[in-house]
């Protein structure tokens, strides 16, 4: 996992590239390891998923730009130009929607309880968040969804439940988790870089070890009200390109609802073989995760800490991955281990466990 980390840290850079970078590892066993690392700027899950199967497959998309050197470098700043002057209403719209949802976010964060976290003078320096990844025999991990009556959607948030209550992270209005889960907006053809909007909700983390109902209840209901009232924390989000990098990633909290202690669960769901295949034989593990490059402690512990989870199936395994980040806590793979195991142990689910 080490040499995760270190690949993980390797900078990535939207705007002038490169934007992805491959590493691979010889093993001793003979094996290799294989990371790639992508921003999100640029694709989300969904997308990644997608532009892997098509480089495989060797399927190839006309993305409507002009050939190089078709037009001059005049021509070309003169289009970009009337491109961004177009683009101008969406970005004061964004402007508006911004300063609402700070208003509206400063006037939560009074009402709270907690004081916020004392900075050293060191906090400003680089941190790599602890991360864990799991994967569970699928046979078993949809053994247990039908005893629970649930999805496999419901199970991995009820996963993220629970362990949000044992890390601490809870409502302290009503002591609930607050959920907030990507949702999917991609349609055939489109090449939005990230084709995603959101729900939050929140779920009672003592209910949720005994049936999944309740969850899906909740997502139900959000699912609903987003399709009659679009998600307002996404509005800002147009400002992105004409914002330096503490202001957006100020901006990404503020789609989080940080207020709230949020617990990040995005699930790609069944993902295609060609994912497990590098070399053209089945891979014996495959995993994802999310991450944040340079992470520092202070921008971290101003946004209350963070708990990320990222879940797949493939292969004949439910594979997730766990970011974490607590205030006070010890903050290390191996405590973060020990509380996943324990959440484990909570719906009777065994795991090889990585990190």
């Amino acid at each position: 996992m080490g040499w995760l980390d270190e690949r993980a840290q390797i900078p990535v850079d939207p705007e002038y590239g490169p934007c992805w970078h491959l590493g691979i590892l010889p093993l001793h066993d003979g094996g290799t390891a294989v990371t790639l690392i992508t921003s999100h700027s640029v694709v989300d899950g969904v997308a990644l998923h997608l532009a892997i199967h098509e480089a495989v497959n060797g399927i190839t998309r006309d993305l409507g730009y002009p050939p190089p050197r078709s037009r001059s470098r005049g021509r070309a700043l003169l289009v970009d130009a009337w491109d961004a002057v177009c683009g101008l209403p969406e970005v004061f719209r964004a402007l508006i929607a911004c300063i609402m949802l700070v208003l509206k976010r400063d006037s939560s964060v009074k009402t709270r309880t907690s004081t916020p976290p004392a900075t050293s003078s060191r906090s400003d320096e680089p941190i790599v968040v602890p991360s864990v990844t799991f994967s569970c025999d699928l046979a078993s991990w949809d053994a247990r969804v039908l005893e629970l009556g649930g999805s496999s959607n419901s199970l991995f948030v009820a996963f993220a439940t629970r362990l949000a209550q044992r890390l601490g992270r809870l409502s302290p209005a009503d002591g609930a988790v607050t959920i907030t889960m990507p949702v999917n907006e991609r349609t055939a053809g489109d090449l939005r870089a990230n084709a995603l909007t959101a729900i939050t909700f929140g779920v009672d983390p003592d209910r949720v070890t005994t049936d999944l109902q309740l969850i899906r209840n909740e997502m139900k209901q959000s699912l609903a009200a987003l399709h009659e009232t679009p998600n307002k924390l996404l509005k800002p989000l147009p400002l992105v390109p004409y914002t330096p990098r503490w202001l957006a990633r100020k901006m990404a909290a503020l789609a989080l609802g940080s207020s709230e202690l949020p617990v990040c669960c995005s699930n790609v769901r069944n993902l295609s073989q060609d994912l497990n295949r590098i070399d053209g034989t089945d891979a014996d593990y495959f995993s994802a995760r999310l991450f944040n490059q340079g992470a520092t402690k202070q921008n971290i512990e101003r946004e209350s800490g963070q708990l990320y989870l990222f879940s797949g199936r493939l292969n004949g395994k439910v594979f997730i991955s766990v970011s974490s980040y607590q205030l006070g806590a010890e903050n290390s793979n191996r405590q973060l281990r020990g509380v996943i195991e324990q959440t484990l142990a909570d719906y009777r689910l065994t795991a090889e466990v990585f990190g």
